[in-house]
């Protein structure tokens, strides 16, 4: 278990060390994506995935996370571990589980509208607008004046259309799960990013004015009214997310950055996946194995009998003496 959580963590950090030097500046948002969202996936699987080769082979990472479980003991402590973990698993679901409740209380006791194929809960709250699943919360004066702009209503709707809930939610859970793994701080919040330059792309593409659209996001920039399972307009409104609008990214540089990628996570396989014999290889040593002890059995049994027969013929030659 403590070499899994080793080579998992270590896994995560590097994995996400590659989109930070690599992805996070290309203008590939939906293939980044997928590969935020596939860390989490690889910490895991990696770590547990077992390779059967001719002859055992350890990766360096292997014999490192070896050694340090056998100069560390944790018999004594074992106990003490998995409660501190529970008790802190217990603290973080009670936490999702108080944050959820919230937001389903307030869709429920507020008034809907169906909107396009979203629908949107109506507030009194003088808030922003933000998502969650296919609900798109806005103030309700705001929202029956019409003075709502477009621009923020095709934000969220593409935040609902590209279902950021979901990644959000399995974000969560995962660090639930995995709380003692500094880098699910950092992944969260590198995937909600990734969310806004999506919907920003959306905006831009759609309206084709990229100056007022960042006039409209800084007039709103003193807003924060979302809690974490929420898509907010204003989450992490940063010179990145103002420089990745007006971005311009080749697009044989991307595909070179993509199938670069492929390269990289084999070399993963190879550090994090464990190695046995396989059984038919196994099966073909001790096969040549028994037959040269046989072959060598069956010379001592020859010299044997030689030197048995030799011994008869002597003891003859004696008696007829």
């Amino acid at each position: 278990m403590i070499a899994f959580i080793i080579k998992s963590i270590v896994c995560s950090a590097l994995l996400y060390a590659v989109y930070v030097i690599f992805l996070e500046k290309q203008k590939m948002h939906q293939f980044n994506r997928f590969y935020l969202l596939s860390i989490p996936i690889f910490s895991i699987v990696l770590p547990n995935l077992v390779i059967h080769t001719e002859s055992e082979v350890i990766s360096p990472l292997n014999y490192i996370s070896n050694v340090a479980l056998d100069s560390f003991q944790l018999v004594d402590y074992m106990n003490y571990i998995i409660g501190v973990y529970t008790i802190v698993v217990v603290v973080l679901s009670y936490r999702f589980l108080i944050v959820l409740q919230s937001v389903l209380r307030t869709i429920k006791e507020n008034p809907k509208i169906n909107y396009n194929t979203s629908t949107i809960v109506l507030l009194k709250e003088n808030i922003l607008p933000h998502t969650f699943l296919g609900y798109v919360f806005v103030n309700k004066e705001t929202y029956e004046s019409q003075e709502i702009g477009d621009e923020l209503l095709t934000h969220e709707l593409t935040h609902v259309g590209e279902r950021h809930t979901i990644d959000i939610l399995l974000v969560e859970l995962f660090h639930i799960i995995f709380w003692f793994n500094p880098i699910v701080v950092l992944l969260k919040k590198s995937i909600r990013l990734n969310h806004e330059f999506i919907a920003d792309d959306a905006v831009i593409n759609t309206f084709e004015d990229t100056i007022e659209y960042q006039h409209i996001l800084l007039t709103l920039a003193t807003w924060d009214n979302s809690n974490g399972l929420t898509s907010n307009l204003n989450y992490s409104l940063t010179k990145k997310r103002f420089s990745m609008m007006v971005k311009k990214s080749s697009n044989l540089r991307m595909n070179i950055t993509r199938f670069s990628i492929i390269p990289i996570l084999m070399l993963f396989v190879f550090l994090f996946a464990n190695t046995s014999v396989s059984e038919e290889h196994k099966g073909g040593e001790h096969g040549y194995e028994n037959a040269v002890l046989d072959e060598e059995e069956r010379n001592h049994h020859e010299i044997e009998g030689s030197n048995e027969s030799h011994g008869n013929e002597n003891r003859n030659l004696e008696h007829n003496d």
